[in-house]
């Protein structure tokens, strides 16, 4: 009897714990609190996203219209920030972030929602310039902390358009914070803001980090490829004079995709380094720019005899299109009339067999690998990935062509993005 009673007395002791202490919800990754974040943000109205790119400053803020100052300041919006900001807190606290969740790194993987967290860091920066309006600039200091690491987490996801949005973010926080230094010297503020930037690891990212992470999607794509010939549609256009119409379409079509998506990524290294308004541009003038700063070796052309539209919604939110009606955000297959023809098929398939794709592809990842030679962070860097982007464009392997990075562009993004950082930790030092 007295052992049934001390298992009873152990098991409503063990129930009584149970109750006061509920299982508590346990996950290091940052990206699931930002997306729950967003989740809380207010419906911005078009305008009102397009606007606030322009908030970087207590007078910038000022100039925005009424209308403008009414949705950041709706009960909504204002109630939100709570919960938000718990999440952010919640978010400085994980180990680890990532938004690629099935961690294939590959042509199936899910891409992160670029627009949403790029829209989130211009809205959160917004709450933190009216917090400084205010004369609440602690708030306001934090707010730009959360927006800057998430800049950063998501600069180190590992893939180049994540970094390049990524540092594009960072870059947000950082003026937002040299424009408040201007306001404030509160002692206490610099502290808090030195001890976080400082802190970072310098640099904050890894030279090769991103070309790690293409060489890792190309070497998953090309194995899936391997079984799979098909899979490189999206890569490498297999042309044939004798091909039927038909057959001929979907190899334009994939072309046409393949070029649109390095325009998107050239646009974006662009507004990375340059704080020229492209909005009043013209796809021409656009186009001209890119391939004179080498971020396009050359103008694509659509196979299709279309033609190519960069529209922006705001300073950096912009779409890349065809005329010829291909788009970047979906499978060539879904937009093309017919599959993949037997023959373009057995085209694939003897490219994926031959001794040519084992060539092809040992000097693509040869190339990566020089690649990671080069120390962004260098002296001579600029010189070294110059004369291997000249020689990237001259290459006549197809696979070099369709998804090696111009080194040259992306590793000065780097390096001047480690150089915003620095100045700020030297500016509050002082």
């Amino acid at each position: 009897m007295k052992k049934i009673i001390t298992v009873m007395f152990l098991v409503l002791s063990f129930a009584s714990q149970v109750v006061a202490e509920p299982a508590k919800f346990i996950d290091n990754n940052a990206a699931l609190r930002y997306l729950m974040a967003i989740g809380f943000m207010p419906q911005l109205s078009e305008n009102t996203a397009y606007k606030l790119a322009d908030v970087d400053s207590l007078e910038s803020l000022k100039n925005l219209k009424p209308e403008i100052r009414k949705e950041l300041s709706t009960s909504t919006a204002v109630n939100s920030m709570v919960t938000i900001s718990r999440l952010l807190d919640l978010a400085a606290e994980c180990t680890e972030s990532t938004f690629v969740v099935d961690q294939n790194y590959d042509e199936e993987s899910i891409v992160p929602p670029y627009r949403s967290l790029r829209q989130f860091a211009r809205f959160m920066n917004a709450r933190a310039w009216i917090d400084a309006e205010k004369g609440d600039y602690a708030a306001a200091a934090r707010k730009f902390v959360h927006i800057f690491r998430l800049g950063a987490n998501l600069g180190r996801e590992g893939i180049a358009i994540s970094g390049m949005v990524g540092i594009g973010i960072q870059r947000i926080a950082v003026e937002s914070i040299n424009n408040m230094l201007e306001l404030s010297q509160d002692r206490e503020i610099k502290k808090m803001l030195h001890d976080y930037f400082s802190a970072l690891p310098k640099p904050l990212i890894a030279s090769g980090l991103f070309i790690d992470g293409e060489k890792l999607y190309i070497t998953n794509t090309l194995a899936k490829a391997d079984k799979k010939p098909e899979v490189l549609g999206d890569l490498v256009t297999f042309k044939d004079s004798s091909a039927e119409p038909a057959q001929r379409q979907i190899a334009s079509n994939s072309a046409c995709v393949a070029n649109q998506r390095v325009l998107m990524g050239a646009v974006e290294m662009y507004l990375m380094d340059y704080d020229d308004v492209l909005t009043k541009l013209d796809t021409a003038t656009i186009l001209t720019k890119l391939v004179e700063e080498k971020y396009l070796l050359k103008a694509p052309v659509c196979p299709n005899k279309g033609k190519y539209i960069i529209s922006f919604q705001d300073k950096e939110e912009f779409d890349v299109s065809c005329s010829c009606g291909m788009s970047p955000d979906m499978p060539v297959e879904a937009q093309s009339v017919e599959a993949t023809s037997s023959a373009v098929m057995e085209k694939a398939s003897a490219y994926v067999k031959s001794d040519a794709y084992a060539k092809d592809k040992k000097e693509l990842f040869a190339i990566f690998d020089e690649i990671l030679t080069i120390d962004a962070y260098s002296a001579d860097s600029d010189e070294k990935a110059s004369k291997l982007a000249e020689r990237i464009e001259k290459s006549p392997n197809p696979l070099i062509e369709a998804v090696v990075i111009n080194p040259k562009s992306f590793y000065k993004s780097l390096r001047e993005n480690q150089q915003r950082i620095d100045d700020l930790v030297k500016k509050l030092s002082q």
